[in-house]
């Protein structure tokens, strides 16, 4: 049939079994009926007989192959093949009429439909689910049939995309067929997107999709058909329509297959959560002189160590390539491949945990720790690769990210010389191509076949001079001439090399880009950048300013998902603070005019530019769980920066800076995951102090939740002078940002600017509010805050008190302004020791949340972990841990396991079995929520090392002294990382790390931590605050155990006297200092002071 008499035949078939005149539902036999006499028709009408067979042996063969799937009743998750041609297993001898009314016999429409001789009938229910949309299958099927070293020109997809709504309540059909039809729909979507997904680097691979919507649509409304093909010929007649029609013309008149079978299905199959080798290009050429050394070393070798191969070499020159070329080679001798993008501590970190937790089988919450542990230590025998690609940033030590162990093998690709002295077993250097394997790059890549003319081989072998033998360059060059041939009148018109070399030697900027080649540039990278000119002048609008966005990221990893969520939110800040300059539209205007698409994102229309800018070779992409991610060649990055004039340049940044904005949730911690790397990069290359306020105040908030605390710091002091500059000190905007900035001073241990800003809140609140407005009671509660975190206890009880009565007093007793500060009093009096006081407060607390809200909610649930802390600091452990039990119950089951409240309660049980000496199940608990906030926020998160913490002094209270110094040494690294090793909570852990090392005999590294921490104690918090007090307690004891006893006695002796003044002679905490001197002077054999001090206490106990 030719398309017109198939479109009026499938038409008829549809019209005929469900007539549109019809008001009520036909029983699935009869539809059946119908089906069968309109299709015994239309073979009649064709000179058919109705019992011809899709497979008859005694016909000659065609050229064209047809194949329909469906499912037997026995097994509706198998695709049973009705096929037209021969095969060879399990056949199915079937009509035409038998094959349709199968594939047909969808539920809720149609009846099961059998085929077959008597005794071995089957029975089909139509397609199975994955297989509406059959071209997965298809892939597989031609597999087998044309080998899985076939070569593929195309392959196209047809298909309806957009918003669909049927009619809730269409004539003739009940619920359970709407469903179905709904089912069908969702289940060919599905499958399309997923292949789109993973077949994103396939060339051969096109979809033409039309977007249509329309709303209330009826099942029996034939007049859809009309609107869909006027939708289809204004897609045609677009741009993107078109473009990718002449693409598939190409592909059929060239024949040229640049991919096989069995890498697309390889590609299919991969249902993976990490990070993937690149693919092996097309047009890779292998590079005879490394691959022998290469696989002399890595597989021929007899040794049983370790195996580590660096291959060093300029930008471009192909080292990802090669070690793509050999995993493909040898990847069956592999139980593992680990592919690692080594640019920055951030992606290595997250590709090593994506790896391990794609294990699955109980490493679904590991960490990129775990990952290098199971290479070292798992069940593999060492059969494993671990790849470290672009490797070049000399200040990352490696070291740390090599398993420990004796096996395995590990590549290792750097443009850093100085990686392969430092760690590998073998380097081998990648430089110019040979003349042959240059010539051959460049064949490839244009699609061209050897023998060429002599002039045009002449000016190949000119053009691989010129463009110094470099692989990058060379592919860039065939790619654009194969861009430029063209078909005219059936004829292929290819763009010579002899055309492509005048335009090298006659190439000038485009308008965008600046004229001046940017310094410093070897031959090699000239030659580059000459070639990407020529192959950005030939790239359409939208995908020029796409790649100029993309330039403003770091180079690896872009997820596509973060252009998508800015631009479905129509770039729109989330904060209304200051107004924005009039030329911030030309930004939003900017980006609409890039990822929008008629105004609103759209997925195909994005693809499409991606599929122009892979065309050229210019980006490539990956995958991780069916989402998107983009990749520069890093050279191809510096490209793009180097070569946009200054103004577009800036103007991109600008956009680049919005997108993160518009992103910004604070409370989806999610995204950071992914998003983090690219902030960072964004303000390495840009002047913070010109970024409006607005983005200063987002970015800061981002960058404190991940611990970040100096850079959010340094930016909210800008955005508070620039408001207060503008708006002046006491606009409730000002006010604002200074809140924001006095608890990033809080959180970072800066206690002392935390409270003087907090303070001159206050002072501002009650100039311009009064002192019983409740804005001027918050900055109070604030600033009992900051007391309390100075240990300033009795300030932060007395202004707590006042808090809690003015609210009693203007709101009454049950507003939850109230509540919170009896829950903040209540605070105080625990961290005082005062549990008898702090207890009817929470009780209260409790009761007032579980009348009003249930034990459901995350206020009841809070009030009840606070309840059990003071059970808990009472000794009253059944009482701590049933209340934690329960709320760890309800919050479980209302926000999930990975819900904050639930990590926390976890960690409040861990602490609690801990000290109750239940150190197994402390053990488990605290190793669950490291993994869960390791999950969520990242190893590096603030929340995540203190979950750390916690582990690490449980190891420790079992004495599991190496585990717990290693999780100690690196929850220390990780907070001076944050804080610049200016934070007062790194005493903390010093002080832990000390008593680690006392407990293992190593007195001398224990002391001198413990200097440290005193040293750090007097000087930032005083001699009088009491962890001042116990960090000179814990040194006196390391010095007596070091036998320095008269040390020790000095350092008690100063401390006593304090203790007296401040405790009082005959607190607990001043007795037991006493006792201590007392042992010191007896060390010393000062017996009659020592007694003189003893007696006292004796007669008091």
């Amino acid at each position: 049939m030719h398309v017109e008499e198939a479109i009026g035949a499938l038409l008829t078939v549809a019209s005929s079994v469900f007539p549109p005149d019809e008001d009520h539902q036909s029983s699935p036999e009869e539809n059946q009926r119908k089906l069968i006499q309109c299709l015994n028709k239309i073979l009649r009408e064709r000179g058919f007989s109705v019992d011809t067979k899709l497979y008859d042996k005694a016909s000659p063969p065609v050229k064209c192959k047809v194949l329909i799937y469906a499912a037997a009743s026995a097994n509706l998750e198998q695709a049973r093949a009705f096929r037209s041609y021969a095969s060879r297993g399990l056949k199915i001898d079937a009509t035409i009429v038998e094959a349709v009314c199968a594939t047909m016999a969808t539920p809720s429409f149609f009846p099961p439909f059998t085929i077959g001789p008597e005794k071995r009938k089957e029975a089909f229910v139509g397609a199975p689910l994955g297989a509406n949309n059959p071209i997965q299958e298809l892939l597989k099927e031609a597999e087998a049939v044309f080998g899985r070293d076939g070569r593929v020109s195309l392959i196209l997809s047809l298909g309806l995309s957009g918003s669909l709504t049927i009619s809730t309540n269409p004539p003739g059909f009940t619920k359970q067929a709407l469903g179905t039809v709904k089912a069908l729909a969702a289940d060919c979507e599905r499958v399309a997107k997923e292949l789109s997904s993973r077949l994103c680097n396939v060339d051969a691979h096109l979809r033409i999709s039309v977007n249509f919507e329309q709303d209330d649509a009826k099942l029996d409304d034939w007049s859809i058909i009309t609107s869909i093909e006027s939708e289809a010929n204004r897609y045609l007649a677009t741009q993107s329509g078109s473009a990718t029609v002449d693409a598939c013309l190409r592909l059929l008149q060239e024949r040229i297959g640049t991919v096989t079978l069995q890498r697309i299905n390889s590609v299919n199959a991969a249902k993976t959560n990490c990070k993937s080798v690149p693919e092996v290009s097309p047009y890779f050429v292998i590079r005879s002189k490394v691959w022998g050394p290469m696989v002399d070393h890595l597989i021929e070798s007899t040794l049983p160590l370790r195996k580590i191969l660096a291959i060093t070499g300029m930008g471009g020159c192909g080292k990802t390539q090669m070690v793509s070329y050999f995993i493909e080679q040898y990847h069956d001798l592999y139980t593992h491949v680990v592919y690692v993008d080594a640019g920055s501590l951030s992606t290595i970190k997250a590709n090593l945990q994506d790896w391990v937790r794609s294990l699955g089988g109980g490493h679904e919450q590991d960490v990129w720790e775990e990952a290098l542990l199971f290479l070292a230590q798992g069940p593999h025998d060492g059969k494993w690769v671990l790849i470290l690609d672009n490797a070049d940033n000399p200040d990352i030590d490696m070291g740390p990210f090599l398993p420990q162990c004796s096996s395995g093998t590990i590549l290792i690709t750097s443009r850093n010389r100085n990686v392969g002295n430092e760690l590998a077993t073998l380097e081998l250097e990648l430089g110019e191509m040979e003349p042959d394997e240059a010539m051959s790059a460049l064949l490839k890549a244009s699609r061209r076949q050897p023998p060429l003319p002599q002039e045009e081989l002449n000016d190949a072998q000119t053009l691989v001079k010129e463009l110094g033998s470099l692989a990058l360059a060379l592919v860039l060059a065939g790619t654009y001439c194969y861009q430029r041939s063209s078909a005219q009148n059936g004829v292929l018109q290819e763009f010579t090399f002899t055309e492509y070399l005048e335009a090298l030697r006659t190439s000038g900027m485009l308008p965008l880009m600046d004229q001046q080649e940017p310094s410093g540039l070897d031959s090699y990278q000239r030659g580059v950048y000459t070639t990407l000119n020529l192959s950005y002048a030939m790239l359409p609008e939208a995908a020029q300013k796409l790649l100029h966005l993309l330039s403003c990221f770091y180079h690896s990893g872009i997820c596509l998902a973060i252009f998508s969520i800015a631009a479905r939110r129509n770039f729109v800040d989330p904060l209304k603070i200051v107004n924005r300059p009039d030329q911030h539209e030309e930004i939003i205007t900017n980006l609409k005019n890039i990822l929008h698409h008629e105004g609103v994102w759209n997925d195909q229309a994005i693809q499409e530019t991606i599929r122009t800018l892979r065309s050229f070779s210019l980006v490539s992409v990956g995958t991780i769980s069916n989402t998107l991610f983009l990749h520069l060649h890093p050279l191809v990055h510096h490209w793009v920066q180097d070569s946009l004039k200054l103004q577009m340049r800036d103007l991109n940044r600008s956009m680049s800076v919005q997108i993160v904005t518009a992103v910004t949730r604070i409370s989806d911690p999610r995204v950071y995951q992914y998003f983090l790397p690219h902030i960072i990069h964004i303000h390495e290359n840009i002047n913070t102090q010109d970024l409006h306020v607005i983005d200063q105040i987002v970015h800061a908030g981002i960058l404190a939740d991940q611990g970040r605390y100096r850079l959010a710091i340094s930016l909210l002091r800008k955005a508070l002078s620039s408001l207060e500059e503008t708006l002046g000190p006491d606009h409730r905007d000002s006010i604002f940002v200074a809140n924001n900035l006095a608890a990033s001073y809080n959180d970072d241990g800066h206690y002392d600017e935390a409270e003087k800003l907090r303070l001159e809140i206050l002072r501002r609140r009650r100039a311009s509010l009064g002192f019983e407005h409740p804005d001027t009671i918050r900055a109070m509660a604030n600033l009992a805050s900051t007391y309390h975190s100075q240990a300033r206890l009795r300030d932060a009880e007395a202004l707590n008190l006042e808090v809690l009565e003015l609210r009693m007093r203007i709101l009454g007793m049950n507003d939850p302004d109230t509540i919170a500060s009896m829950n903040n009093l209540a605070f105080n009096y625990n961290s005082q020791g005062r549990w008898n006081d702090a207890e009817p407060l929470q009780s209260d607390v409790l009761a007032w949340n579980l009348e009003k809200h249930g034990p459901s909610h995350h206020g009841t649930i809070s009030a009840a972990i606070n309840m059990s802390r003071t059970y808990a600091s009472q000794a009253r452990w059944e009482g701590a841990t049933n209340l934690q039990t329960t709320a760890l119950q309800y919050s479980k089951d209302v926000h999930g396991l990975d819900h904050p409240q639930t990590i926390i309660t976890m960690e409040t049980l861990a602490s609690t079995l801990s000290s109750q000496g239940r150190l197994s199940e402390a053990e488990n608990v605290a190793s669950d929520v490291v993994k869960t906030r390791e999950r969520i926020y990242g190893r590096g998160h603030h929340t995540t090392v203190n979950a750390v913490h916690i582990l690490a002094s449980i190891y420790s209270s079992q004495e599991k002294w190496p585990e717990a110094e290693e999780l100690f040494l690196e929850v220390l690294q990780r907070k001076i990382e944050n804080t610049g090793g200016d934070h007062t909570k790194d005493m903390v852990v010093e002080n832990d790390l000390a008593r680690v090392y006392a407990s293992q005999g190593r007195l001398d590294e224990a002391a001198k931590l413990r200097v440290r921490v005193l040293e750090h104690a007097r000087s930032k918090l005083g001699m009088d605050h009491p962890n001042t007090m116990i960090a000179e307690s814990n040194l006196a004891s390391d010095y007596s155990s070091q036998g320095r006893h008269l040390d020790a006695e000095k350092l008690l002796h100063s401390l006593l006297k304090r203790q007296q003044r401040l405790l009082g002679k005959d607190h607990p905490i001043t007795l037991t200092t006493e006792n201590n001197l007392a042992l010191s002077l007896l060390g010393q054999k000062k017996l009659a002071r020592a007694e003189a001090i003893f007696s006292p206490i004796a007669e008091e106990v």
